[in-house]
């Protein structure tokens, strides 16, 4: 590509990886050897490159094999305390990222497809003004449970929620931003402004 304007994260050719951020992602632990070799494997094919994916689990105190799995895939292991409350152990990730960028992955959600990383980062390399990306959607998949699949296609486990318009994700059948702050439309997301 010479000189042209990304206008997708894909658009990145592999010679162009130098282009891409590295990224600190963190997954908080505690017991979580029956998701987390799946969740590990998933972000270990994305399509990104290896050397700017640093993956850190700040774990609670596990006593199954969450760490030895975490070691097996090249996952970096802390002790964060704090067994029965993950969100002080999300704080302290902080301190151990090596990167600017930080994402949290919780260790029950697997990465959908091989871009989804690039996707995430595409809309810090294009805008310095935003500082968070999440995704619009919940995934929805076809094998899940009846009630998965309906807060999926909904964009909330809480039906009171999207009837009240408080809904954390878009609905599948949501074409406009109805969501909390003021989105201008990019193109391949929307980028939020709050009060």
């Amino acid at each position: 590509m010479e000189n042209k304007i990304i206008n997708s994260p894909i658009q990145i050719e592999k010679n162009q990886d130098n282009l891409l951020p590295a990224i600190s992602i963190v997954i908080v632990t505690y017991n979580c050897e029956r998701n987390l070799q799946e969740c590990l494997s998933r972000i270990t094919k994305q399509n990104y490159p290896k050397d700017k994916i640093e993956v850190i689990l700040v774990d609670g105190g596990s006593t199954d094999d969450t760490l030895k799995i975490a070691k097996s895939l090249g996952a970096k292991s802390v002790y964060g305390g704090f067994k029965t409350d993950a969100e002080p152990r999300r704080g302290l990730a902080l301190f151990y990222a090596k990167y600017d960028i930080v994402g949290y992955i919780d260790s029950d959600i697997f990465l959908t497809n091989a871009n989804w990383l690039r996707e995430m980062i595409y809309p810090f390399m294009e805008d310095k003004e935003i500082v968070a990306t999440q995704t619009l959607f919940y995934e929805y998949c076809k094998k899940d449970s009846l009630l998965n699949r309906y807060f999926s296609l909904l964009g909330n486990h809480d039906p009171v929620a999207y009837y009240l318009k408080k809904t954390d994700r878009f609905s599948y059948g949501q074409k406009k931003w109805n969501l909390l702050g003021k989105a201008t439309d990019k193109g391949s997301y929307f980028k939020v402004k709050f009060d």
